[in-house]
């Protein structure tokens, strides 16, 4: 822990010495940073207020790598239906109209954060081979 210098005390008799002014802007500037010190966010939380704040921090990074899981399935989900279509099969043929509304699904659903700009492309491609398979029936 770094140790605060106490404040060395002006003699006030010593107005008229060569070193007042320094001594007084060495005195200012300790101030300054003692009051910037005492300023720091975090530095005067009790022992229960760190706990909290160490638990907080723990649920929020959990959090985060739940949502990193989650997006990686994502991306191998989108990533399976772009190989699906590519593959150009008669079974997936049959079932490209409910893969584009799935990924429409997921492009402008509440997760779309999740999803980047592939799902829209593979979006976009699964919709237009839709409409061709569903205007040949």
């Amino acid at each position: 822990m770094i140790e605060v210098l106490a404040p060395k005390k002006e003699n006030s008799d010593n107005k008229n010495s060569k070193d007042y002014a320094n001594a007084k802007w060495e005195q200012e500037v300790r101030d300054s940073l003692a009051k910037k010190k005492a300023a720091t966010p975090g530095a005067k939380l009790s022992k229960v207020d760190q706990a909290l704040v160490a638990a907080q921090m723990a649920k929020e990074k959990e959090v985060r790598e739940h949502i990193v899981v989650l997006q990686a399935k994502l991306n191998r989900g989108i990533e399976l239906v772009r190989g699906l279509i590519a593959a150009n099969s008669e079974p997936v043929a049959k079932h490209v109209r409910l893969l584009a509304e799935l990924l429409l699904a997921s492009v402008f659903g509440p997760g779309r954060f999740l999803v980047d700009g592939r799902a829209f492309d593979v979006f976009l491609v699964s919709h237009s081979l839709a409409g061709r398979y569903s205007a040949d029936e």
